[in-house]
């Protein structure tokens, strides 16, 4: 049996033990340099990229903001945003999250992160 996850052009295959993880979203998020990181992640559904959708970027701590969100998902499901930090911060640990709209339901990841002042 077929059943449309509209969330993108595949449909799910419902079967006993699998239940689709669509959409799915992942977040990453690396160092560039001292009191920099930038934030990346993927949007698939069915392990196929979803283009074009809007994903909103928050931060447990409002000395981390993000200037361009959301940000939108290019042709092969990825994003990508540089937060800005506020002046003078020291070494801060923050939550980052990743959220979406689908189906009428908002999903979302977070994950840690931990960015360092010193040279």
């Amino acid at each position: 049996m077929k059943h449309n996850c509209n969330c993108g052009s595949k449909p799910i295959i419902k079967k006993a033990l699998y239940q689709s993880p669509c959409p799915g979203i992942t977040l990453n998020i690396r160092s560039i340099k001292t009191n920099l990181f930038e934030v990346t992640g993927k949007v698939t559904c069915n392990e196929s990229p979803l283009e074009g959708v809007y994903v909103k970027l928050s931060s447990s701590s409002d000395i981390v903001s993000f200037p361009n969100n959301p940000v939108t998902t290019n042709a092969v499901g990825s994003f990508l945003a540089i937060p800005d930090i506020a002046p003078n911060t020291a070494d801060t640990k923050v939550t980052i999250t990743a959220s979406i709209m689908a189906n009428g339901s908002v999903i979302s990841t977070s994950q840690y992160h931990f960015f360092s002042n010193k040279n």
